[in-house]
C-alpha cells in the first residue's frame, strides 16, 4: 500500500502559527502530549510573562501524561507553571500574579470554582485537552466564566466531534488536522499488537519488550523528537540494532510506537516490521479505530498477576474439594454430566463462579472462608451505569462489554450488583476512573450506557424511587 507522508505535524504547525498570533485553534491530533510541544510552545509565545494565565484543562487520565510536558514546555520558556494535584495549594497559587501556566483537571477546577478561587479573571488562553474525555457540563460552566477576548486552544483525537466543540468552547476557530471533505479516509492500519500501559510508565515498558522479545532490530517511534532523548535514557546505551526517530521508522524486526501514532503514521510503521503500540487506557478507544486487526499483547508483571490469580483460584476450589460434602451439588449437575463431560461442566461452572453474583440482594456464593477469589487486588471502587433489572440487564452483560470491548482483565472485575433501574461494578480504584469514561455510549440490551463513579447518595435517592 502507498502511503501518504503523516499530515500531522504541517498541520500542528499551521495550529501552532494561529496559536502564537493569539487566535482561536481547534486540532485534531492522536492522543497524548508528544505531539503537541509545538502547539503547547505556541500558546505560550502568544503573551509576555505576567501577561495573563495559560489554563491547561486535562481529564483525570491523562494528568500523568500532560504535567511533565508542561513542565518542561515551561522550562523551557522561562515561564512558571504549576500542575494541579489538590485545591488547597492550586487556589492559593493561583493568586500570585508571577504564575504563567495552571495545569489542571475539570474536576479540581470545579472545586476551585465551588471555593470562589477559579481565577476566570486571570486567564487569558485556555488550552483544553481531549474535551471528549471530560464532563461537558462542567467544561461548558468553566469555558462560560472565561473573558470574551480569552484565547482558546481544542485538542482532541475526535474529528467528527470538531464542528461541536467549536460551538461550545472555541466559536470561530481554525480547525487544522481534518481531512478535506472530497478526500477520502485513510482506512485502519493492521496487523498491530497492543500494550495496555500507563502514560509514565512506558518508558519502562520498553526494556521490558527488548528483553522479553529480543528482536534481532528494532525502531522506536516517538510523536515528537523533544522526547526521543527521554527514551533512549531508559535503553541500552550504543546498541547498534536500535534506532529512535520521530520520523519514517526503518525496516526492522521489532516495531514500538511509543505514542499512539496517527492512522497514516501506523501505516508506515506497519510496512517497517511487525508493530507493538503503546496504549495508555485513556488511549484505548482512539487506537481502536485505526487498527484493522490488533492482539492484546501482556507485558510479563501483568502475566504473572493473572497467573497468581488463576493459583489462588484453583487453591479455594481445591480447599472446596477436599474440606466439603458435595453429594448435593454432584446430584444436581448429574443430569449435566451425562451429557457433558466433566471438564467442560467444570470450565463452564467457573465462568458463572468469575460472573457471579447475579441480582441484587442474593446472598454472596461463599466458596471458602477466605476472602472471594474474585475480588479484585488492593482498594477497589464502583462504577455507576443507569441501566438495571427493568431493561434486563445482567451481570453477564457487563463482563462481557467491560473484557471485549473494553479490555478489562475479568480478575480486575469485582462485585456486579443489578438493582431495578441500575447497576454498580466494582473495578481497582486506579483504573475506575478511565473505565467509567470508556463504558459510557456502549450499548448493551439496545440501551445506550452511561457511567460514572459511585458517589453513594445518588445511588440511595435512586433506590427510593425504583
Amino acid at each position: 500500500m502507498s502511503v501518504q507522508p503523516d499530515p500531522l505535524p504541517s498541520a500542528l504547525r499551521d495550529a501552532a502559527a494561529t496559536a502564537q498570533r493569539g487566535h482561536n485553534v481547534i486540532a485534531v491530533a492522536p492522543p497524548g502530549p508528544g505531539v503537541a510541544h509545538a502547539l503547547l510552545g505556541a500558546t505560550l509565545a502568544a503573551r509576555a510573562p505576567g501577561a495573563g494565565l495559560l489554563v491547561i484543562l486535562v481529564a483525570d487520565a491523562e494528568l500523568a501524561a500532560w504535567g511533565p510536558a508542561v513542565l518542561e514546555a515551561a522550562r523551557r520558556a522561562g515561564r512558571r507553571a504549576l500542575v494541579a494535584a489538590g485545591a488547597a495549594r492550586a487556589a492559593r497559587a493561583v493568586r500570585d500574579p508571577a504564575l504563567d501556566v495552571l495545569v489542571v483537571t475539570a474536576t479540581l477546577a470545579r472545586a476551585l470554582a465551588e471555593r470562589s478561587a477559579w481565577p476566570a479573571e486571570r486567564i487569558a488562553a485556555l488550552l483544553l485537552v481531549r474535551p471528549e474525555l471530560q464532563d461537558e457540563a462542567v467544561l461548558t460552566s468553566l469555558v462560560a466564566d472565561l473573558p470574551k477576548e480569552a484565547q482558546r486552544v481544542v485538542l482532541t483525537s475526535e474529528g467528527e466531534a470538531v464542528v461541536a466543540f467549536g460551538e461550545r468552547f472555541a466559536r470561530r476557530a481554525l480547525t487544522v488536522g481534518v481531512p478535506a471533505a472530497d478526500t477520502a479516509p485513510t482506512p485502519p492500519a493492521g496487523p498491530v499488537r497492543v500494550t495496555t500501559v500507563a502514560w509514565d510508565q512506558r518508558a519502562a515498558a520498553l526494556p521490558q519488550l527488548l528483553e522479553l522479545l529480543d528482536p534481532a532490530s528494532a525502531a522506536v517511534w516517538v510523536g515528537d523528537a523533544a522526547t526521543a532523548g527521554a527514551v533512549a535514557a531508559r535503553l541500552p546505551a550504543g546498541d547498534g540494532t536500535l534506532t529512535i526517530t520521530a520520523d519514517d521508522v526503518p525496516a526492522a524486526e521489532l516495531v514500538i510506537a511509543y505514542d499512539p501514532p496517527s492512522v497514516e503514521r501506523l501505516h508506515q510503521l506497519v510496512a517497517a516490521g511487525p508493530t507493538i503500540v503503546l496504549v495508555p487506557a485513556s488511549a484505548a478507544t482512539y487506537v481502536a479505530r485505526i487498527t484493522s486487526r490488533r492482539q492484546a499483547f501482556r507485558l510479563p508483571d501483568g502475566l504473572d498477576g493473572a497467573r497468581d490469580q488463576a493459583t489462588r483460584h484453583r487453591a479455594t476450589i481445591e480447599a472446596a474439594v477436599r474440606g466439603r460434602r458435595l453429594e448435593g451439588a454432584l446430584l444436581a449437575l448429574a443430569p449435566l454430566l451425562e451429557r457433558h463431560d466433566a471438564a467442560t461442566v467444570a470450565a463452564a461452572l467457573y465462568e458463572l463462579w468469575l460472573e457471579r453474583p447475579a441480582e441484587a440482594g442474593a446472598a454472596p456464593v461463599a466458596v471458602a472462608p477466605a476472602a472471594p477469589a474474585i475480588a479484585p487486588a488492593g482498594s477497589s471502587a464502583r462504577v455507576f451505569v443507569d441501566v438495571g433489572r427493568k431493561d434486563g440487564l445482567t451481570p453477564a452483560d457487563l463482563v462481557a462489554v467491560l473484557t471485549k470491548e473494553l479490555g478489562v482483565d475479568r480478575g480486575d472485575i469485582g462485585r456486579i450488583e443489578i438493582r431495578e433501574t441500575f447497576a454498580l461494578v466494582e473495578l481497582p480504584s486506579g483504573s475506575a476512573p478511565d473505565i467509567a469514561v470508556r463504558l459510557s455510549g456502549k450499548t448493551v440490551r439496545r440501551k445506550r450506557l452511561s457511567a460514572r463513579l459511585d458517589r453513594g447518595g445518588a445511588t440511595r435517592r435512586r433506590e427510593q424511587h425504583a
